[in-house]
């Protein structure tokens, strides 16, 4: 398929999506202000500064505020259809608001328009992460890795995603290299800590942590790593105790169930609640752990 050929397609796929969630076609020219922003600034924005309308966006998009965003996206989409943030930020959105097939066309569209774009990668890989596709996460991950893309956020997800996949030799060389990042090393001591938990070297662990726990700006989130490393070992209530020294009561008794199932779990599904925050709810009704 010719890329001019895919490119057409995608937009009338967003077009199609965004008509069916708003009535409208987006328009380059908008008659209502969007919160702060006043359809003055969104118009003089559009035809000036596509760009600036697609950061707006995002800002909205971090709050929460999904529809404000879709909105500046689309305008920024038809005032600049060869952007691709905009049109990012769209599927992005579209994702989050439970359209998922319309997201996932659109990304997989996007892929091959913009064959080997990083930023691109990195949003399919969130995007079939929130998903709990992980197999096909990690495909994509291991292929931008192959690329020789140098990048510690995408080698700490790709070293979650080797646990998730059971490669354990491939989540720690990943680890590693994110580690050697500054704005990745934090996480990627978190994670590789709790790669050994899973597999039961609980003093390499708790080693790792140390490091972390001594440094004032990361000794919160070790100590909830902590919690989950005395979990897998099944020290239930040991996991607590250390859980309240960072979180307060009801983010702890939020977790406290995950506490108590976490060490008869399969490792797969471990590491899933580990490195995505993610566990199946049917994990809690096996009849053994009732």
């Amino acid at each position: 398929m010719k890329i001019s050929t895919v490119k057409s397609l995608a937009l009338f796929i967003l077009l199609f999506s965004l008509t069916a969630c708003a009535g409208t076609a987006p328009s380059k020219r908008a008659t209502d202000g969007e919160g702060p922003i006043s359809a003055y600034a969104r118009n003089a924005l559009a035809t000036n500064n596509p760009e600036g309308l697609v950061k707006i966006g995002e800002g909205f998009e971090r709050s929460g505020n999904l529809e404000s965003a879709y909105n500046l996206y689309g305008q920024a989409m038809a005032a600049a259809p060869d952007l691709l943030a905009p049109r990012l930020g769209i599927a992005r959105v579209l994702g989050k608001m439970g359209r998922t097939d319309a997201a996932l066309n659109m990304l997989d569209l996007l892929a091959i328009e913009y064959p080997g774009n990083v930023e691109l990668g990195k949003a399919r890989i969130e995007f079939l992460v929130r998903e709990a596709r992980y197999s096909e996460a990690d495909d994509i991950a291991k292929g931008i890795i192959a690329a020789g893309v140098e990048d510690g956020f995408l080698w700490d997800v790709a070293g979650r995603l080797a646990q998730v996949e059971g490669d354990v030799k491939r989540a720690r060389a990943m680890f590693d290299h994110a580690l050697a990042q500054p704005e990745s090393q934090s996480e990627a001591l978190r994670h590789m800590a709790l790669s050994f938990a899973i597999e039961g070297a609980y003093d390499s662990a708790v080693a790792l942590l140390q490091r972390a726990m001594n440094n004032p700006v990361t000794a919160l989130d070790a100590k909830r790593s902590l919690a989950m490393v005395y979990a897998l070992s099944g020290q239930v209530k040991a996991a607590r105790v250390i859980a309240l020294s960072a979180m307060n009561q009801q983010e702890v008794s939020t977790l406290a169930p995950l506490y108590r199932v976490l060490a008869e779990l399969d490792s797969r599904t471990q590491a899933t609640a580990l490195m995505f925050d993610h566990i199946p709810s049917e994990a809690f009704k096996a009849p053994h752990l009732q």
